[in-house]
Formats: structure tokens, sequence, C-alpha cells
């Protein structure tokens, strides 16, 4: 018999569940402390029972918002301090600043960047210094803070120096509390560290959430584990989660899912029905949609979920006949705000009051509203449902929608939904999110990079430690089977790099888990606040952990008195990183790390300028670029110095000074570092680049195609080590030279800057307007997201001659390391209807080749039987290099890596016109189709 809880923002839910049958259920309105609103909501649950059935109870599992909750609204959090193990390397972007400014108010401590960390390839970065790490502890003991985090480069892959400096400072301060991040994250050192932050500063708070938890179960005489559910649905014990309450941020949505699809089996009447169906959890504040596969949750292999501010709660306001619900919601405090119990705000709950579909609620006379208010009212709930089903929908054929929650009242039974062929209500669909805690499942997961072993081989080890992760974490192991696995290979790296990313999942093992002695509460220096409600205030305000978006405040080129000049603000940087990765077409690396240093350096005071070509002045403009894998350039972050010394180093070469820095690509990252070394240098940015996009090699540089001598070049990395290059054969050559230096003596990646281009010769050798059109695409998405309008519209209107090719659901994928580059190609399945063919993007690091799939190349088992070659019969090429082909997430607008594709993302396929400079003779030896391998196929856009 197992109890299941889930406490959301609005509801706490609670029901018991044995042998695959609810025998009880309860629903209470969320209360601000969660251990008193868990003992009620379980206690109500057991009443309906027998007194035999506590002796019966196995475990309780339970789903919160609680620490979420904690981090949203900044109460209750302790102070940590960070030790990254980087050396020189990554101190251009330090530990928290990546987090905003009012949590960091809240969390910050002082941070310690000190020797230690790996390159990508397993060998040592720096040892660690074991008297730094002494004198470290010290610092940190005086500071009066406990709780600190502990980050090494490339720690997932070796945690070794981790757990020496742990030991460490466990030795010089017993009462420390200590978060490891390769146990957080896995590579991408800002996001593990950030959330090994959150996770460290919640410990306290846990600590004391537990404690009290545990002891309201032994009031209620229950001698059984507790458990709660983890951001993919599965279970943690207590002491797991102690260790780690980040784990539990947002499992509601994988609960409700799960729950759905076990109500729905377990309703004989819809079990013909319920394949494919889709799932509507409508809550208090808001509604989660996902689809279940054959009746069968697929948050393993399809983590999509789409939410939408529609809910019990949901504020509901007029101009005019127009009707707005949300996003705002009155949240637990329903009964105390809501019309029809006295209070101001009109909500969808009064709606269904007035309209006598709500019975059990207040006073029907309290609600102010008309009676055509409410049939606008109404619709507008079915049209914001109807409309968020459509997009989770893979095909155009009917579907069944499965509702759950608490807030499934708003939905009007007599109207049909365009593309729902029955709308299903199972029993006790209003806890559902509860059932899926109580049926929860236990997880094993494996991260790493694997080299030098044969595929075969290297699958089996990555599923055996995902299968032994899950085993030790509970699972029965009779039970445990592999759901995920991602295989990426790695670009640049030898040895046959792949990251294998796989999850196994299993039933728990009621024998091996014991109830843990009671914990006792933490002696603190301050107090724990423990009731986390939701806030009176305006709910805008404590609804997100990301910073508000800057704002707009100008246009380029707008300032009048130098209308040849652009001086970026923060909002110019946010929209140059959004453009910059649609021009990437897939590859060029991740502009997200560049955009938090340029936004960091402009709160500084740093002046970053881009000026038209025509206002260059005579002289010569220096190319910078990073250069090597993009994989080790989230994980070894930048110096900072290193694209100023390829710049001076270049300089002392060549004898001369730059009168600008210039962009050797705009696609991806290396569109901010020339910002980022003008602003350190006060020289301006050219709006220009060499390539109009991203390509993988530097002999697809533009200048080099036009016979532009590719020496004097070097690179630098973040130990001062430089390279110089002043004679060599071809651009191609000079490509391989950097190449395997970068590999073999820089952890595979560095600065380079390239031989400089004099300013009479700019206009034949480069592209004009790069920053300018980065920024319009840029600049789209952003609108279109305030103004919620269609992104891709957005888009195709910002730049001349583009269009969307296809839209759909990404069915496969297939990748493989060739030349030391991510090859391979993806099937997108068109949302609309079977008469459409499939579209199959080949990519080598970026987009390369669009064509339509033949039918015929589809095997009875619905995988699809292709070669990563577009000379299958039949097919239709829609777009080859050099026009674009970016692979933009449909909803957002937002561009998506190659290397983050995935089976089951909804994306669109938007073409862009190349620039014409890459359209000529030459530049087509070198970056049209058959520089790629691809004879016989011409160029189409």
């Amino acid at each position: 018999m197992f109890i299941g809880v889930d406490v959301g923002g609005t509801n706490s839910d609670c029901v018991i569940i044995q042998d695959g049958q609810v025998l009880a259920w309860t629903k209470e309105i969320t209360s601000q402390d969660i251990t008193t609103g868990v003992k009620d909501v379980v206690a109500k649950t057991l009443q309906k029972l027998d007194s035999q059935a506590y002796s019966k109870i196995q475990r309780i599992s339970l789903g919160t918002t609680h620490f979420l909750n904690a981090v949203i609204q900044k109460r209750g959090l302790a102070r940590v301090s960070v030790i990254r193990l980087c050396g020189p390397a990554s101190r251009a972007l330090p530990p928290f600043i990546d987090i905003t400014h009012e949590l960091n108010r809240h969390i910050k401590g002082d941070y310690y960047m000190v020797d230690g960390g790996f390159y990508i390839s397993g060998q040592e970065f720096m040892p660690i210094n074991e008297k730094e790490i002494v004198e470290v502890a010290k610092q940190i003991k005086v500071s009066n803070v406990r709780n600190v985090v502990v980050s090494g480069l490339f720690s997932p892959h070796d945690n070794s120096q981790e757990e020496k400096v742990a030991s460490i400072l466990r030795h010089e301060i017993p009462e420390i509390s200590l978060t490891l991040s390769h146990a957080i994250g896995q590579t991408g050192l800002l996001e593990r560290e950030n959330a090994s932050i959150l996770n460290e500063c919640l410990k306290p708070l846990c600590s004391v959430t537990l404690s009290g938890l545990q002891g309201a179960m032994k009031e209620l005489n229950l001698d059984c584990p507790l458990f709660l559910t983890q951001n993919d649905g599965t279970l943690v014990n207590v002491e797991k989660c102690l260790a780690f309450p980040v784990c539990t941020f947002a499992s509601g949505p994988t609960n409700s899912m799960r729950g759905a699809a076990f109500l729905s089996q377990k309703d004989q009447r819809q079990v013909t029905v319920i394949k494919n169906a889709i799932v509507a959890d409508i809550g208090g504040t808001s509604t989660d949609v996902g689809q279940l596969i054959a009746g069968v949750l697929t948050n393993f292999r399809m983590p999509l979920l789409l939410s939408i501010g529609l809910g019990g709660g949901s504020h509901v306001s007029f101009e005019g006949q127009r009707c707005t619900i949300g996003p705002l919601s009155v949240g637990c405090k329903l009964l105390q705000e809501a019309q029809c119990v006295g209070g101001t705000r009109l909500t969808t709950s009064d709606v269904m009051v007035k309209a006598g579909i709500l019975t059990d609620l207040g006073d029907p006379s309290l609600v102010q509203i008309e009676e055509n208010e409410i049939k606008i009212t109404r619709q507008t709930i079915m049209d914001m449902l109807s409309t968020v089903v459509d997009q989770i929908k893979v095909s155009a054929g009917d579907s069944p929608l499965i509702i759950v929650g608490g807030g499934g009242v708003l939905i009007d039974r007599s109207k049909k939904i365009p593309g729902i062929s029955e709308v299903i209500f199972p029993d006790h669909y209003q806890v559902a999110n509860a059932v899926g805690a109580a049926l929860a499942q236990v997880s094993g997961q494996y991260d790493r990079i694997i080299t030098n072993i044969e595929r075969a081989e290297a699958v089996k080890v990555a599923k055996k430690a995902a299968i032994r992760n899950a085993f030790e974490s509970g699972a029965k192991m009779d039970t445990i089977e592999i759901v995920e696995m991602i295989e990426i290979p790695v670009s640049y790296l030898p040895g046959n790099a792949t990251r294998y990313s796989v999850k196994a999942v299993g039933d728990l093992d009621p024998n091996r888990e014991k109830n843990p002695k009671l914990l006792e509460e933490m002696r603190l220096p301050y107090k724990i606040e423990t009731h986390f409600g939701q806030k009176n205030e305006d709910q805008s305000q404590v609804s997100t952990l990301e910073d508000v978006k800057p704002e707009l405040q100008g246009y380029p080129y707008s300032n009048k008195e130098d209308p040849h000049t652009w001086i970026m603000n923060e909002y110019d940087i946010e929209a140059i990183a959004i453009g910059a990765a649609i021009l990437g077409c897939g590859g060029g690396g991740s502009s997200y790390l560049g955009k938090i240093r340029a936004q960091h350096a402009i709160r500084q005071g740093k002046i970053l300028k881009v000026i038209r070509p025509e206002n260059l002045p005579i002289g010569h403009v220096t190319p910078v670029a990073f250069f090597g894998a993009p994989t080790a350039i989230i994980e070894k972050l930048m110096n900072g110095n290193e694209g100023n010394r390829a710049v001076s180093d270049l300089e002392k070469i060549l004898q001369y000074k730059s009168v600008a820095i210039g962009s050797v690509e705009i696609g991806g990252m290396n569109s901010l570092e020339p910002l980022m070394v003008g602003g350190d240098l006060g020289l301006p940015v050219l709006d220009a680049d060499g390539m109009g996009r991203a390509f993988p090699e530097l002999q697809m540089y533009l200048p080099l195609i036009k016979q532009h001598s590719p020496t004097p070049a070097l690179v630098t990395d973040e130990k001062e080590c430089t390279l110089a290059v002043t004679k060599c054969d071809s651009a191609k050559h000079l490509e391989d030279i950097l190449r395997a230096h970068v590999v073999s003596f820089m952890g595979f990646s560095g600065v380079m800057s390239l031989n400089p281009i004099h300013s009479h010769d700019v206009r034949d050798n480069l592209i004009f307007g790069s920053y300018t059109k980065a920024w319009n695409l840029g600049h789209a998405i952003l609108e279109s997201s305030k103004l919620k309008s269609n992104p891709l519209e957005a888009l195709l209107e910002s730049v001349d001659g583009s269009k969307i090719i296809g839209s759909g659901k990404i069915t496969d994928i297939k990748r493989d390391t060739v030349a030391g580059f991510a090859r391979g190609f993806l099937i997108i399945t068109p949302f609309e209807g079977d008469s459409q063919n499939d579209i199959k993007i080949e990519f080598q690091n970026e987009n390369l080749i669009a064509s339509t799939m033949n039918k015929e190349q589809t095997v009875d088992d619905g995988s699809k039987n292709v070669d990563p070659t577009p000379k299958s019969q039949g097919e239709q090429i829609l777009a080859t290099t050099p026009n674009l082909i970016s692979i933009i997430e449909t909803t957002t607008g937002l561009a998506i890596e190659t290397e983050c594709l995935k089976y089951g993302l909804r994306v669109s396929v938007i073409v862009m016109p190349s620039p014409k400079q890459l359209l000529t003779p030459e530049a087509l030896a070198v970056v049209g189709p058959k520089a790629f391998g691809y004879q016989g196929v011409e160029v189409v856009g």
C-alpha cells in the first residue's frame, strides 16, 4: 500500500493506492506551512480507511514545489561560498555571474578560483595546491559561511580533485556542508556550478523541512520510508534529498503525466482509446500538456511539456469583448481573494460558480460578471486549451484528450475541441499528480565522454553503469530497463570521442529501503523560514529565476550625433546572441557564454562599439575568433585575456597597430568575442565578418578563399602559450597546423588572430552588415516573445528571401564522428497529415543539406533506413550549403545547435539566402555541397 502526496502552489493532493486501485483520496487548499499541510491532507485520507491500513503502508512519496518556491521567493536560503578548481582558465566568468542580482543578495558568499582542473581529454589541467586549499579553508572559517560548493573543470569526467579538496575542507572545518559539482550536473561549468549553488543554499531549509515531515509521519503513527519525487518523476530517499534538494524542483508535471497514464489504463471503459492520447493537467495556476505514446508516459524519451497560464485561480479580465485569462493566479489565496468568497479578484473559478457549474464553492451572487462575459470566458478557456493541444500534437489525426487536475471543472464538456476525438475524465482525475507520485520509480544515470573504444563496447559500458546506478538508488534489478540513450560525437576530439547519456529506470525495492532515523534540526546561526505559500504581491515578480530581459534602448546606429557608430547596450547583446545562434546553422558553438560576459562588461562600464564599414579609419582590421571544440569551451571557460594577447602578439610580429577588430564568423560564439576584445583594447568592431554564418574550417573564411595570405596567424590560450605560424602552404594547411596544436597542447580551445586586412581591402574580402543582421533576427524573436506573436513569421519578416521549408517533430537522429567532425542526419516528421513527406537534414557540425524523405525509406518498425548522403533516388533537395539552414524551436523561435538535437523536439526549418560572395565559383569550391563530399549536388536555396 502506497501513499502519494503532491503539494502544488494552489492545491495539495493525497491518494492511497493498493494493488493498482485508488482506495482513498483528498484534495485540500495548500497551506503556507508544508509540514502542517502534508500532515492534514494525509490524516484526512487515512481517516477514510480502517485502522488496520496503517500497518500496510510501505512508503510515502511526496512531490512538492517547496524548495523551488524558497528560491523564487528568496526565503530561508543559506549564503554559499564557491571554490572553483580552474587555474588561470575561466576567470572571465566567475562564480555567481549568471545568477540574478536579487538572488545573489541572499545567497552570494565569497568565491575562490584556485589551481586545479582537467582537460576534456582526461589529462590534468593543473594539480591542486593543498596549501592553497588550506588557506582558503581558513578564510571560509573566518567568513562564518558553512555552505560551500566545489567545482572543478571537467569534474564529471574525473572527480578525484573535487573529492580531494572536500577531504581537506572537512578536516579543516568539520561542520562544513559541501556540494561537489560532479554530483549535480554534467559538462557545462557555469550551469553545473549554478545548480550546485542552488542546491547548497537549500540544504539547511531541506533539513528543517524533512525533519518536520518525519515528525508529522511519527505523529500519524506511520512507520515507513519517506521519498520525494525528482525533476524527472523518479524517487529519491530522505538521505539523498538532504544532499540534493535541487533535484526536487519540478516534479509536478511528470507526476501528473504518469498519474494520467495509470488512471486511464485502469479505466476499462477507455482502454481502447488512450493510445497516443494527449494529457492536460489543469491545476490552480497553470495547465501542463504532454503526450502518451501507446498509453505509456514518455517523459524519459520525450520530455517536452507545454505550459500555459490557465488554472482554477487564474485572473480574468476584460477589455470590451476581449477576455484575458492568466498568467497571474491567486493560487492558494483562492479562498481569500476570489469574488465568490468575498474577495475582489475575478478568477476562472468565480466564472464557474456564477455559471452554476461549480456548486460547492462560495456564493454566486458575489461574482460580478455579465452573462455574455461568462460565455466569452468559457470560450476563451476552450480556445487556450485547443491552441496548446494543437502545438503538442504530432499528426493531423484526431487524438483522445485526458483531463486531470482539479481545474478540470473549467472544461466545457459540451464543446468539441478541434483535433480531439474524445475528452476523457478518468476516475480520480482530480488527484492524478498524487497518483503519479505514489507510483514513481527509481532512476540511475550515466553521462560521460568515452574515447578510444569501439561503439558497441562504449554502449555496453554506459548502459551497465546506468543500470548499476539505478540499482544502487534502490531499484529492483529485475525491473530495471534503459529508457533513454543519447550519443553525441564530440567534434575535433580524436579517438572517436562520444558523449553517452543513458538513463535507466526500475521499480523501487521496498525490502531494501529502511526508514531512516529522525533528523535532528540543524543548529544554524539564523532562523529558517519554513512558510512558503504564494505571495500576495504581483506574481510576475516571483515567477521566474531569470532576470527580466533588457528592454529595447534604440535601434543600431540610432545615435544622431554619430550615426556611423553603434554603442552596444545589454539589449543589443541579447539580440545579437539570439541572432548569431540562428546564423550559426547549428554550429559555431553557443553564444550564451559570450552574452553573459558582454552584458556583465557593459554593466561594469566598458564601451563595446561597432562601426559601419564606410566609417572605418585607414589602417588594418585584425580578425579574432575562438578556435577549438565547443564542448571544451563551455567547460574550460575564458581567462579573458586570450583575445587581447592574440591581437597584441600579432601586432608585434607585423609591427602595426589595429584600427578595428574583425569577426571571422558571425554564427555562434564567435560573434561576441570580437566585441570583448574591442572593448578591452578600446577599438571598434567592424560591422562585417568573413563567413556570413558559421563554417567548420578556416579555409572557408572568405578572405582566404579570395587568396588573402593566411599568414601570419597565431593562437593563444589561458596559460599565455602562443603558437605563431609565419608561413604555410595553404589555408587548409593553416587549419591543420592550428587544429593539431590546439588539440595536443591547449586543451582543445584557444583564441586566434588572423592576418590583418587593410581598410582598402575590406569591401572585397568581407560580408558587410553582419552584426546588424544578427541584431535584426534576435530583435524579431524578442519582440515576438514580448507581443506573444508567431516567432517564425517574425523571422521571415526580418530577412529578405527567407522561408520555412517544414515544421514537425524530430523522429530520428544519427550522429557519427568523421575526420573529427560530428556528421550525421536527422528526420523531421511534419505535423500536417500523412500526405507530406518527412524532411531530412544532413549536417557536419553545421546543417548542410535539407531534402524530402522518400516514402520507400520507412521500414516496418517505423525507423528510417537511410544513408546520410543525399543520393537516394526520389529525394527532392530543398536547400544546400552555402545557403543558411537553421533548425528552430517552433514555439520560441530560438535556434538549436546540432549537438542539442534529440528525439521528440518540435522544430521548424528556416532557410536564408547565402551572401552573394559565397556563390561565386571559387567560393562554392570551398563551401558548396561538393566541398563536403556531395558530388553531383548543385546549390539549392
